[in-house]
């Protein structure tokens, strides 16, 4: 029999769910904070150059609108991963809660559906960037949707943690006591049974064997007489 989940005791999170998703979206943010580092070190080349800002990433924004929209998405996506290592861990000791789990999942997949908006909307996506796109925002949906499973089974009372013995006090003080809880059962005659059992008497070769002789004495031959012949 299971007791009911208890966060700490056990994880309803099972790691072969969440590792392949956690090594994807890890590998994928770890590329976007490199690629959006490199833009915000390049983007000084085009500070006094809007001609040239435009020619390269096709937009009419000014230098420091880019410099500074560059800056706070390389910020969301480090704090995404942040959050991921911060799940990873938690899982690690049995502490991910799910409504935790779901709370950051929520706030990953709610940033990069934005994101693969504006980008389908704004950009001039080729066949193979929509793909790339497509399975990013699918990393972050898809573990999105399995928190929201466990999370709707923990608020049902649904999961199921490691085997749990019940723990009866009072029991262990009726066995002290030397009381079982029932009442004495009377005997056929009205009297109560005794609670001290006569001991067990054991052959000492004091005694006669009770099977001996002695005790039943000798044997006895009915309907036999044995013929005694007289001396002549």
């Amino acid at each position: 029999m299971t007791a009911p989940f208890i966060v700490g005791d056990s994880s309803p999170f099972l790691k072969r769910v969440l590792i392949p998703f956690w090594v994807v979206r890890i590998l994928i943010m770890i590329i976007q904070i490199a690629v959006y580092a490199l833009l915000v070190a390049g983007l000084s080349i085009y500070e006094d150059d809007s001609r040239r800002l435009f020619d390269e990433y096709h937009t009419k924004l000014s230098y420091r609108t880019v410099l500074a929209v560059s800056c706070v998405i390389m910020a969301v996506i480090l704090l995404c991963l942040i959050l991921d290592l911060v799940c990873i861990i938690q899982r690690a000791r049995r502490t991910l809660s799910p409504s935790f789990f779901l709370g950051v999942n929520v706030t990953q997949s709610l940033f990069y559906t934005v994101s693969f908006i504006l980008g389908m909307i704004n950009a001039r996506p080729s066949a193979v960037y929509a793909v790339v796109q497509v399975l990013i925002l699918l990393s972050f949906l898809g573990l999105l949707i399995y928190s929201a499973i466990v999370f709707h089974q923990y608020r049902k009372g649904a999961l199921r943690g490691t085997y749990a013995q019940t723990h009866n006090p009072e029991g262990h003080k009726l066995v002290e006591n030397g009381n079982t809880g029932y009442p004495p059962q009377p005997t056929p005659y009205g009297q109560e049974y005794s609670q001290e059992y006569p001991k067990a008497t054991y052959y000492d070769g004091a005694a006669p064997h009770p099977y001996s002789a002695e005790t039943y004495g000798a044997p006895q031959h009915q309907g036999y007489e044995p013929n005694r012949t007289a001396a002549v």
